[in-house]
């Protein structure tokens, strides 16, 4: 049995934990076996320095070809807690283990950028005909050849 962790067809989700919420973690196996099962080790080192730790066991979500897919729910979390896991599978070949896995549970930074393009408009209400009544029209082709640059 092969196991892994943390790649596009078996992601963490969220990335970034915020307090409170539940993570996913989905594992992939290899082959398609019976009497598999997966289940994630963790540890949580808490903000004040409690330490607590567990295994979730993994349900069984779908096979694709020749690979299973597993998901284990783990938390939540609260902010500040360090959190550490390492997936485990089991078969009657044996037993694997991934790599240590960790986050750190932090409160989630929502930003908007606001971008807008102010330029004068450079019009001349005096002027006696449309054609003339801009005075300096490169002036705004010339600012958005920049912003696009950006």
């Amino acid at each position: 049995m092969e196991i892994w962790h943390d790649t596009v067809d078996a992601p963490r989700r969220p990335r970034r934990v915020s307090p409170g919420e539940t993570v996913d973690v989905t594992v992939g196996t290899w082959p398609i076996g019976a009497e598999q099962s997966v289940s994630v080790r963790w540890e949580v080192m808490a903000a004040d320095g409690a330490r607590r730790e567990g295994a979730t066991p993994a349900a069984w979500h779908h096979n694709d070809t020749v690979n299973s897919s597993w998901t284990a729910p783990l938390g939540p979390f609260a902010e500040g807690d360090e959190v550490a896991y390492t997936v485990q599978g089991a078969s009657p070949d044996g037993e694997v283990r991934t790599p240590t896995f960790a986050f750190c549970v932090k409160p989630a930074l929502y930003i908007a950028w606001l971008w807008h393009q102010h330029q004068p408009l450079y019009r001349d209400p005096s002027a006696a005909d449309a054609a003339g009544s801009y005075r300096a029209p490169w002036v705004r082709l010339h600012a958005l050849r920049d912003y696009y640059s950006m």
